[in-house]
């Protein structure tokens, strides 16, 4: 079988995961989220998603402040 044919972005993006340049689509999240005085550190796929499933539960309001695509969220967290 043969080897897709990847266009010069796709080949350059690849070249860029591997080389550690840039973080691979299975990266995940971390996000610093603020609430009434308290931050909190998370990771997750989809940061936007988390904190607004976290605002159902809050009284008062939860802002996403900073989420950033690394390699081996969890080990930063």
């Amino acid at each position: 079988m043969a080897k897709p044919k990847l266009t010069t972005k796709q080949a350059k993006f690849v070249r860029g995961i591997a080389e550690g340049k840039q973080p691979s689509p299975h990266d995940k999240y971390i996000y610093l989220a603020y609430s009434n005085g308290y931050y909190k550190i998370g990771v997750s796929q989809r940061p936007k998603s988390r904190i607004e499933s976290m605002k159902s539960g809050n009284p008062f309001g939860i802002t996403l402040v900073h989420a950033r695509q690394v390699r081996q969220a969890e080990y930063l967290e």
